[in-house]
């Protein structure tokens, strides 16, 4: 049902055909009400506690809903930060997550304290990519749980969808992710649009990334890169691609030789699966067969048989997931799978003034080093 609902919302913002445009003009108003109450909430944080602990933040985040790239680049960032030396932990919100203490620690030098039916399934996708260099932090109050963070001996914070936090971590750093292959849909607020936040809040930002940019030609990155910049904003802007890193197996045992002409069934309930899938169909070759459900759905074991069942009718050699999804299979997945089931290694590669960013990021952080 749920699945159902996200289709017909789809339809409405991308205004498909009669019956979609009809529904965004019905959503229309309700969006209207939404950029009143967004007013509201934005005034509301202003009055709440602020963060003072006097260390470096750092926003990832996005003005829009769907898949950008924010979660990935802010593990990328934590990386850098540990690397450097700088203890980092990562602060989410923790979506999904049903746990009994807000906030709360997911990680520990390495040792995951939650699981994703708890802290939800970004955290633990980060908590297990960064290992010892950084621990990871969920609350839905991000102040409390940045407190949570310095007090554990955190010397600097990388806030996961953290943009609209920027009230209450004054004078973070602030990076703003946007999809280029669809920047901000249909340039209306939620409901009837993908925007969370009207497109002049970017001017707040300190530095842009424009991500999916090897799915769009040079000019329409440019485009893109224009209709994202604002008056008097100094801005930096780069640009990144998703990039295949490898498959782990799951269940079943894969061939041994490369994806090169394999057909594939891609698995996945995340905000953007078209950028999961056209990152496949490079790799192989080949069309790609594809099963989504709602970003964050938590798979069943029936429906993982049933995937690998239908990959079987459909020809594919194997059924492939995301990072993020294999965090809610874990201990659901059938131990004779019709077809091996396995998990792709992706990253986000800079393609585009990677130097640009790091110069910003390290400018920032030299008012803090000692």
């Amino acid at each position: 049902m749920r699945s159902l609902l996200a289709d017909i919302w789809k339809a409405a913002v991308r205004r498909r055909g009669f019956a979609g445009n009809l529904l965004y003009l019905t959503l229309l108003p309700i969006s209207w009400g939404y950029a009143l109450a967004l007013r509201v909430s934005m005034a509301r944080r202003r009055r709440l506690p602020r963060f003072t602990a006097g260390i470096p933040v750092v926003l990832i985040g996005n003005i829009t809903v769907g898949g950008t790239g924010k979660t990935p680049l802010a593990t990328g960032i934590a990386g850098r930060l540990a690397f450097d030396g700088w203890k980092p932990a990562v602060i989410s919100r923790g979506y999904g997550g049903r746990r009994r203490s807000d906030p709360a620690r997911v990680s520990e030098g390495g040792t995951i304290l939650l699981g994703p039916f708890e802290a939800g399934d970004e955290p633990v996708m980060m908590a297990r990519n960064l290992g010892p260099g950084a621990d990871v932090f969920v609350g839905r109050d991000r102040v409390a749980a940045a407190d949570m963070a310095v007090r554990a001996g955190a010397g600097a914070l990388v806030l996961d969808d953290g943009f609209q936090q920027r009230e209450r971590f004054p004078g973070a750093f602030r990076v703003l992710v946007v999809n280029a292959a669809d920047a901000f849909g249909n340039g209306a607020l939620l409901p009837a649009g993908l925007l969370r936040e009207p497109v002049e809040t970017m001017g707040q930002a300190d530095a842009v990334i424009l991500t999916h940019a090897d799915e769009v030609s040079a000019g329409r990155l440019e485009q893109v890169r224009g209709a994202c910049t604002r008056p008097g904003s100094r801005a930096v802007f780069s640009s990144a691609a998703w990039r295949f890193k490898g498959l782990d197996p799951v269940a079943g045992a894969l061939p041994h030789s490369g994806l090169r002409g394999r057909k594939l069934l891609a698995l996945s309930a995340i905000g953007y699966p078209a950028g999961f899938e056209l990152m496949l169909e490079r790799e192989t070759g080949c069309p790609v067969a594809a099963m989504h459900r709602p970003d964050h759905h938590a798979w069943t074991a029936p429906e993982l048989t049933a995937a690998c069942q239908a990959a079987l009718a459909l020809g594919c050699e194997m059924v492939v997931t995301t990072q993020k999804d294999f965090m809610k299979m874990e201990g659901l997945l059938p131990a004779s799978p019709a077809v091996p089931l396995a998990v792709v290694r992706a990253g986000l590669e800079m393609v585009g003034n990677e130097a640009g960013l790091v110069k910003a990021l390290a400018d920032y952080l030299s008012a803090f080093r000692v």
